[in-house]
């Protein structure tokens, strides 16, 4: 089989008529989910990372006590966790979740404590 010339920047290896192992596409970003929670535990801001990792859309979350959205067996878990968070500036750890679905998503939750003062930033959460 006759080899093609390479286009201009292109090493041997990389053309498509080079033998050898096929190209992965490059990994999709994952989003990152971010909500916000007041000082009485109720959704403030929900972003659009939040919706695709657990379903839900921010008309279902906002305004609702956060705590709907712990697994159900998480409920002492997730109490113990409001234990060691509370008065920290920062909490990190894992979390089980409940998708809109149903089903039960563990994962790692990092938590800041923000000052009323302190604006959320620009183009980040969905609005209410």
């Amino acid at each position: 089989m006759e080899r093609l010339p390479t286009h201009p920047g292109e090493r041997p290896h990389e053309s498509d008529a080079s033998p050898g192992p096929a190209r992965q596409a490059p990994p999709t970003p994952t989003p990152t989910a971010t909500a916000a929670v007041d000082a009485r535990g109720i959704v403030t801001e929900w972003s659009e990372g939040a919706r695709q990792l657990l379903g839900y859309p921010p008309s279902e979350v906002v305004g609702h006590p956060a705590a709907r959205l712990l697994a159900d067996d998480a409920d002492a878990a997730g109490a113990a966790m409001l234990r060691d968070a509370a008065g920290q500036e920062r909490w990190s750890g894992t979390v089980a979740l409940r998708h809109r679905d149903g089903r039960r998503v563990r994962r790692e939750l990092l938590a800041h404590r923000r000052t009323v003062d302190a604006p959320s930033p620009s183009g980040s959460w969905c609005p209410p």
